[in-house]
């Protein structure tokens, strides 16, 4: 199942920079898999390391937690013991713009996107994996 991970992984990430470039943002795309190890890292040309790194770090936050990041960090808000164990790791970003990454029924990562504001990177990333979806489902509007 690796290479499938793998190219689920490049597939959508490469949709998200693609519909982020379109949309004039500079961002960085970030999958990992449930071991939180890079498989995938593509970042548009005016996109910083940092926001690379914070991409991966979303990504590792719903790959471990199997929770879009928007949700943990709604969940962390209300939660002081929850919010200080997230804060007491580097290697995770409870920022939204990440989300876990599902494949035939089983989370198998993470995918996280950073450059835009954390609601900008959440919704564009919401977008695409659903239109990736839909589309390959057969679902989408002929």
């Amino acid at each position: 199942m690796g290479d499938r991970i793998l190219a689920f992984a490049l597939d959508r990430a490469q949709r998200t920079l693609r519909e982020a470039q379109r949309q004039g943002m500079d961002v960085a795309v970030a999958a990992v898999d449930m071991g939180g190890r890079t498989i995938v890292a593509l970042r548009g040309d005016l996109a910083g390391y940092p926001s690379l790194e914070a991409a991966r770090k979303k990504a590792n936050a719903a790959a471990v937690l199997g929770l879009p990041t928007a949700a943990i960090a709604d969940l962390a808000g209300r939660d002081p013991i929850m919010l200080r164990a997230l804060g007491a790791t580097d290697d995770v970003l409870v920022v939204p713009g990440g989300f876990p990454l599902v494949l035939d029924g089983r989370r198998v990562g993470g995918i996280g996107l950073a450059g835009g504001r954390y609601d900008e990177d959440h919704r564009l990333l919401a977008a695409v994996l659903d239109a990736a979806l839909v589309a390959e489902r057969g679902e989408g509007v002929q």
